[in-house]
């Protein structure tokens, strides 16, 4: 009979595990099997001994009254198994691996004889798991060191696994964001966020919760394997909605073993970049990674070592951007502006701070008027990593080891423009403020403790802990040395937050100054644990933990003020035609709490069939503050609710305790050779907390905004050199003018509920698997940037103070939803969970191990992504501004994440070559390895939006607000210059909704080669040196964003640059040495 608890009996078990700190991930493996004789019958009381090939530690079983054995919590390694028993000779199976979460089944057929006699089994493969339900993938160590990796990033092979794909370009685990400068880790799995995988290494959680990235990265010579976790999770594994990423780590072993590398390329060995037909030379390129590893016994059987480092250097130029600055005439006489058509007049400058901004444009590079300034800015950025792990066994019942990892990447973008001396100092003057230019910082420390116990053979203890510390820092130019009060303006740098050049742009130029500093600060604290029991038929595992997070993080759009300025004439009068400021007056130090606890029993029904039954509990708890620096809008009561004030510190936002996530699966083998599986689970996962979310509004904030382009300012009364006011908190009770974030106080964890039918076959040294995948998520994470708006095309509505508003005219504030309770409110951003979604994918994966030099896997996805939410993290990405609140029905359709063809290879694949040849030819012939990516999908969906907002939600806004549908949009022979049918869409009728809905075009696709080419070198019997030729992108083909989609704009449908993941083909060299 299964062993379940259930009802209020499961929820006890479950709270008192959680108190004991006990919990497991898939970090460990399984073997099982059972012992027959010739004609079929089991053995009983067999002796079983199992052992660890690497460190010599040996196990013990004796089979069950089935003939079954069980060894459970099993460290990835190689191992071998020795079976004897009376009467019968001993049979031995040698050299079997066992990777993370595997579920091996080795039986053996005992032969009558003298144990004396030993008879040797072959390894079954390991590929065909015929004990398990779960959807995974193993990462092997020779796949993370031989195939070809962009940067040394083992995430480009958690991307190839069946159902993933690289997630959204701009993504904010993508490394291609000021948030986090980190080599990307986003992977998007069956069609969810990247930000809600769950990060593991060596079981213990390694995620980044402000935007949903990791803690930190291991070396890739530190890591065994990377097992992947896609579908039917066992219960023992949850937080997440995506994959459950588990990266193990090397432990040494009684061998010495150890590595020395460098990889190199630079930009002779570039190709050109695709330029759109212009004749651009390629950008600069220098990169170096370097480095080693070192692992073996500090005690023989006992205790072992591994530590390793990794270096990384680069300096590049970016992309050459254009834009406007003053002609080198009006630089020489500031003010006169005859020589320029467009303007044709002559000012006095009349402001002093105006003037100090015109005086650090430089000199443009062309005699235009437009465009007339080309610049490549500068990239560079330092790493290093290093890893350490230390193993020891206590006793024949005791094994723990202790793992550290340290991170460091400092990043430098350079301005656009060169720098400048004023006002006694050296200033940066920026240029393009999207490319956040300035310095960047990430460190991360992390340390892990593991401890297993065996009480008995068939019960088992293990014990875990970890902290985790991570840093992130952007800086903009300029940072410490508060420029605006060198030129006279009053409290703009008022604060170590605000001493940057603060931002001005130029309607019709560039752009001066810096962003504001992000800080992103973050301390874990984990306490997990499991309990394995071997009791008959039935593997039990209990297990219960805790997460603390401690965050600190501070980001405001405009904390030193950020102006709009006509053009170059008005800069010089000082006169301005928008203002905004909003600063964070506290420092935020968010808290929260994830608690989790699990039953999983897998029960071996019969000889062929395998049940994993289990149930899972999560509660991720609101944020807090512990000085209760949270105000969250309150959209049931139509106003600002500060923490504290009422009966919790979490703003209003209540806990969500209802997260239980039963688990069921199966595995058949009917016949030889072949495995039928399936399962259904619930997975629950929190939020990130971005930004956005983070609720410091009034009274933390301090906010203004005299002006805007929906109310100009009065250049009678303002001037831009006049500085800003003091800043001082805003009203809680009686805002003015003030944008309120809201977060839903019904929040709900996000929850995905899984299943799948899966079929695997092996033949001839291959195994392929064709599965069903489907994934239905519920409560996701849903953003509307504005619950506030005024209601287009409406004579009344109800507001919620139950008053009815007449109106004969358009006035908007009068008609925003809580105009009744919050008069003062503007825009409210909303962050709810009520989306929903829906994949469906067919999965086929061929593998073929390692025969006649030859091992490859390829993966086919064939799927459907539907969903009408874009999550936090991704940050309103539909840009449909506030029609969502208004007309939602419109939002259910292709997700952003819906990629319908996606195929991957890999492959390695040693030439069999000179095998026979002796000296110098044999020195030339032999040794040669060729290595192999291949990546080829559709492109991502994407939405058309109005170049003006016409349905009125949000005036002065761009590209909000969506236009009307009237054929299809779909071309068969898409180009740069027409990538879609733009005949398809017609602006609406001024003050309606469009009826477009939403992600109905889809961008370009991707395609990716890349390819390997190793010659090895034996110097000695143990020591090899390895020279490795790696091409990246072979093909140099380029990869587009998605085309112009803003309806009315000269641009539309066409594509004019590449995307910001692209690169040309690079050529990269290395050496590497190992013994």
């Amino acid at each position: 009979m299964s062993f379940l608890c259930t009802g209020g009996a499961l929820l006890l078990c479950i709270f008192s595990l959680a108190t004991q700190n006990l919990y497991a991930q898939n970090t460990t493996a399984d073997v099982v099997g059972t012992a027959t004789d010739v004609s079929g019958a089991v053995i009983a009381g067999a002796s079983v001994v199992l052992t660890d090939v690497d460190t010599q530690e040996k196990r013990t079983l004796v089979t069950n009254d089935a003939g079954q054995y069980a060894f459970t919590l099993l460290k990835p390694s190689h191992y071998s198994l020795t079976i004897t028993s009376q009467g019968f000779k001993t049979a031995t199976i040698a050299s079997f691996n066992l990777s993370a979460g595997d579920r091996a089944r080795e039986d053996a057929h005992l032969v009558i004889g003298g144990q004396d006699q030993v008879v040797e089994v072959e390894a079954q493969a390991p590929a065909l798991q015929s004990d398990s339900s779960v959807m995974s993938n193993t990462v092997t160590e020779t796949a993370t060191q031989e195939l070809p990796l962009n940067g040394r990033n083992f995430y480009n092979l958690v991307q190839i696994t069946a159902g993933a794909t690289e997630g959204l370009n701009n993504g904010l685990a993508s490394g291609n964001r000021p948030d986090d400068r980190r080599l990307t880790s986003s992977v998007s799995v069956n069609g969810q966020a990247d930000v809600i995988n769950n990060q593991l290494i060596d079981g213990m959680d390694n995620n980044e919760r402000v935007i949903g990235s990791i803690g930190v990265r291991p070396a890739v010579d530190a890591i065994q394997e990377v097992n992947i976790q896609t579908n039917t999770f066992t219960a023992e594994s949850g937080r997440s909605a995506g994959a459950i990423i588990n990266v193990i780590t090397k432990s040494g072993t009684n061998q010495l073993h150890g590595t020395l590398y460098e990889f190199f390329r630079n930009t002779v060995l570039n190709a050109n970049p695709y330029k759109f037909g212009q004749a651009i030379p390629k950008p600069a390129y220098r990169q170096n990674q370097y480095g080693g590893s070192i692992g073996g016994p500090i005690l023989k059987d006992r205790t072992f070592f591994f530590g390793d480092y990794e270096g990384f250097r680069l300096s590049r130029s970016l992309n050459p951007t254009q834009t406007t600055v003053p002609t080198a005439f009006e630089r020489a006489s500031p003010g006169n502006f005859t020589d320029n058509p467009a303007l044709n007049t002559t000012v006095t400058p009349t402001d002093k701070a105006g003037l100090a901004y015109f005086n650090l444009f430089p000199l443009p590079t062309s005699t235009a008027f437009t465009n007339n300034y080309t610049a490549t800015p500068s990239n560079t950025q330092v790493g290093d990593t290093v890893d350490g792990r230390v193993d020891h066994r206590f006793s024949t019942t005791d094994f723990g080891f202790i793992r550290y990892t340290f991170n460091r990447l400092i990043t430098n973008v350079g301005g656009l423009f060169p720098t400048v001396t004023s006002a006694g100092l050296s200033i940066s003057p920026g240029g393009n403020l999207s490319s956040y230019a300035g310095p960047a910082k990430s460190l991360a420390h992390q340390v892990q403790f593991n401890y297993i116990h065996t009480f008995t053979p068939n019960l088992l203890l293990e014990l875990k802990a970890g902290y985790t510390f991570l840093n992130n820092l952007q800086n903009p130019l300029n940072f410490g040395t508060a420029p605006n009060t060198a030129f006279g303006q009053q409290n703009i740098n008022f604060s170590s937050r605000t001493n940057e050049l603060s931002p001005v742009t130029i309607s019709q130029g560039a752009t001066l100054g810096g962003h504001p500093p992000i800080v992103y600060l973050e301390n874990t604290w984990q306490y997990v644990g499991a309990v394995s029991w071997t009791h008959g038929k039935q593997t039990i595992k209990l297990g219960g933990g805790v997460i603390r997070r401690q965050d600190t993080t501070t980001q405001t759009d405009s904390a030193s003020g950020s102006w709009t300025i006509a053009n170059f004439t008005t800069l010089l009068t000082g006169t301005y035609t928008s203002l905004s400021r909003t600063d964070i007056l506290f420092q935020p130090h968010n808290r929260t709490w994830e608690p989790h606890a699990y039953v999983q029993d897998d029960w071996h029904v019969a000889q062929n069939l395998t049940l994993n039954l289990g149930i899972r509990y999560d509660l991720y708890t609101p944020y807090t503050d512990t000085n209760n620096i949270l105000s969250n809008f309150d959209t049931d009561q139509g106003k600002l609710v500060v923490a504290g004030s009422t009966a919790d510190g979490h703003g209003n936002v209540r806990v969500d305790y209802s997260n239980i996530a039963p688990r069921v699966g199966f595995a058949l083998t009917p016949m030889p050779k072949t495995v039928i599986r399936g399962g259904f689970g619930m997975s629950f996962a929190p939020e990130n907390l971005t930004s956005g979310s983070a609720l410091v509004n009034q009274p933390f904030n301090s906010t203004i905004g005299p002006c805007s382009t929906t109310s100009p300012c009065d250049p009678s009364h303002v001037h831009f050199g006049d500085g800003l006011p003091v800043p001082v908190a805003n009203s809680a009770t009686n805002p003015t003018g003030a944008v309120a974030a809201a977060l839903d106080t019904h929040f709900k964890s996000t929850y995905i509920e899984q299943f799948n039918l899966t079929v695997e076959r092996e033949f001839g040294g291959n195994v392929a698997t064709l599965s069903y995948v489907g994934e239905l998520g519920r409560r996701l994470a849903y953003y509307l940037p504005d619950v506030n708006p005024a209601i287009p095309n409406s004579q009344s509505f109800v507001n919620p103070s139950a008053a009815t508003l007449a109106v004969s005219t358009f006035n908007y504030n009068t008609l925003r939803a809580f105009y009744g309770t919050s008069p003062g409110i503007t825009q409210v951003p909303y962050f709810t969970s009520k989306g929903i979604s829906s994949y469906n994918a067919l999965q086929a994966v061929l593998k073929r191990r390692l025969t006649k030099g030859l091992d490859f896997a390829v993966t086919y996805t064939y799927a459907h992504n539907l969903d009408d939410a874009e999550t936090i993290s991704n940050d309103g990405g539909d840009g449909f501004g506030s029609v969502p609140s208004l007309v939602p029905q419109l939002e259910y359709g292709n997700a952003n994440l819906d990629v319908r063809h996606r195929g991957t290879g890999a492959f390695n694949y040693t030439l069999p070559f000179g095998n026979d040849l002796t000296g110098y030819r044999g020195l030339l012939a032999k040794g040669w390895q060729f290595n192999g990516l291949v990546v080829l999908n559709t492109g991502l969906p994407f939405s058309i939006t109005n170049i003006a907002n016409r349905s009125g939600t949000r005036p002065g806004s761009a590209n909000t607000d969506r236009p009307n549908q009237i054929a299809n949009a779909h071309l068969d022979n898409r180009t740069v210059t027409r990538w879609f049918n733009t005949a398809a869409y017609v602006g609406q009728v001024g003050g309606t909704v469009g009826n477009e809905r939403r992600d109905q075009v889809s961008g370009p696709g991707l395609q990716r080669v890349d390819l390997s080419l190793f010659k090895i070198f034996p110097l000695t019997e143990r020591v090899k040196m390895e020279f490795r030729t790696e091409a990246f992108n072979v093909m140099n083909t380029a990869q587009f964003p998605f085309p112009n989609a803003s309806l009315g704009n000269s641009a539309f449908g066409t594509i004019s640059s590449t995307a910001n993941a692209y690169n040309p083909r690079i050529l990269q060299f290395a050496v590497r040495f190992k013994f």
